[in-house]
Formats: structure tokens, C-alpha cells, sequence
């Protein structure tokens, strides 16, 4: 008879290799005084005018936002490491072929350093060793620690020590990764489409240099895979061939 539990875990992994849908590429945009904030997808750089070329914004039924030439709107972004906030002015509105913005950038960006080493999106099979043997799907890492989804109700806790096994995959082979880490944040059930995961926050104990540098070599190449838009959405569709002339 089938784990339902097991089951929760493996459905997760295979939504969550879609790294394209839970890319942190999307700009967050407001307009004036009002709180209502949409993610549009910055699609180009005209850097001899600083210009970004955005997705026009839509509600939450996918009727587009009304904006108008010389709008202000307040942009944030994430990245990596820095949070950034800035004011634009929309410069050039286009309907054809897509609903496209034209903003443009003031002369100073706001920015803040939100934690010491990249994070990445990852979508890792891994094996927590503690009291007993757990397995998890590691869905962000850095060299630090990494954000892990169990199955509800197991048995981490905050402040126990574990040790973490996981084979990510570079240069076409696996690579063996074993350090030891502490359960630093119950973070609980956070994603409603997965309501029988529960997701923890798990630090890195001392690192060799040797397990340093394939974790970081991990967390670059996932970074790498998160930004290439174009390559992920080919990917969902493609079909391995003999020759491609």
C-alpha cells in the first residue's frame, strides 16, 4: 500500500523542479500611496538609457493594471545577497505583441545586504541523519545552511544536531556532500499547496575546504539555472535527439 506520506514528499519534488515558477527574478511594483504590490517579470536592459523593459502588471483575475505615461512607481528586488528599492517613471507603454513597460531608472538605487553568501533555489533529495534517518528535499541552499520540506509531524526540532547527506549532480557525475548541521528554524507547514510538508531551516557546521568549494561550485550552478529563463522554459518541452544541424 502506497505512504501517503512518501507520497506528499515525491509530489513535491516533482513541483518543485520547476525552478522557472518559483524564480525570485520578479520585480515587486507599487504605485503612489496604494499597498497593492505586483510581481512583473523584468524582460530587457537598455543600459545606454537605464531603462528596464518590464511585463505590464495584472490583477489577481489577469486583467491588466490601468498605468499611464509618466506614472511613479516604487520597484523592489531581491537578489541574491541585496535587497534593492528604487523610483521609476514609466517612459513608453506597448500593447503588441505583449503588454510591455518602459521604465526609467532614477540616478540612485537604494540597496541593503540581506545576508553574507548567495542563496540559491535548489530541488535536492537529501537524507537528515539524526535520532532516526529522514528523508527531505532541500529547496534553497547557500554555503551556510540550506531550507529543507519533510514530511509533517517528523522528528526535528529546533537546536538538534544532524548530519545532512545529499549527491547533487555537476560535470554529468555525483558529487558526495556529508557535513554536519543544526535544525536552527521550525519554519512549519509555509506552502498551501503542500499543506503535509513542514519546512526547517538547517545550519552548516564547520566545513572542510574540499566540501566548501563543492558546495559553493552547487549553489553557483543553481543560481545559474534560476536566472536562465530562455533555457527553463525550452527545457519543459524539449525532447532529446540524436543531432540538431
Amino acid at each position: 500500500m502506497p505512504n501517503p506520506q512518501r507520497a506528499a514528499l515525491e509530489q513535491m519534488t516533482r513541483d518543485y523542479a520547476d525552478i522557472g515558477a518559483r524564480s525570485r527574478i520578479g520585480l515587486r511594483i507599487t504605485f503612489g500611496e496604494n499597498k497593492d504590490a505586483y510581481t512583473v517579470s523584468v524582460i530587457g536592459v537598455i543600459r545606454a538609457k537605464s531603462i528596464l523593459v518590464l511585463t505590464a502588471p495584472v490583477n489577481r483575475d489577469g486583467a491588466l493594471v490601468a498605468v499611464h505615461n509618466g506614472q511613479a512607481l516604487t520597484c523592489r528586488w531581491f537578489g541574491t545577497t541585496t535587497a534593492f528599492r528604487f523610483r521609476a517613471k514609466i517612459v513608453r507603454i506597448l500593447f503588441e505583441p505583449v503588454p510591455l513597460l518602459h521604465i526609467e531608472l532614477p540616478a540612485i538605487v537604494e540597496r541593503r545586504t540581506v545576508r553574507g553568501v548567495p542563496r540559491a533555489l535548489a530541488n535536492l533529495r537529501c537524507l537528515i541523519k539524526g535520532a532516526s534517518d529522514l528523508e527531505a528535499l532541500i529547496v534553497d541552499i547557500s554555503i551556510s545552511g540550506v531550507r529543507i520540506g519533510v514530511r509533517n509531524q517528523s522528528s526535528l526540532h529546533q537546536g538538534q544536531q544532524v548530519v545532512l547527506h545529499a549527491k547533487p549532480r555537476m560535470l554529468n557525475r555525483q558529487f558526495e556532500v556529508v557535513v554536519r548541521a543544526k535544525v536552527v528554524a521550525d519554519l512549519g507547514c509555509t506552502d498551501p499547496k503542500h499543506a503535509q510538508i513542514q519546512f526547517f531551516g538547517i545550519e552548516f557546521g564547520e566545513l572542510s575546504d574540499q566540501m566548501l568549494l563543492t558546495l559553493h561550485a552547487y549553489v553557483q550552478e543553481c543560481l545559474a539555472v534560476e536566472t536562465d529563463t530562455l533555457g527553463q522554459l525550452l527545457m519543459l518541452s524539449s525532447t532529446e535527439v540524436d543531432d540538431i544541424e
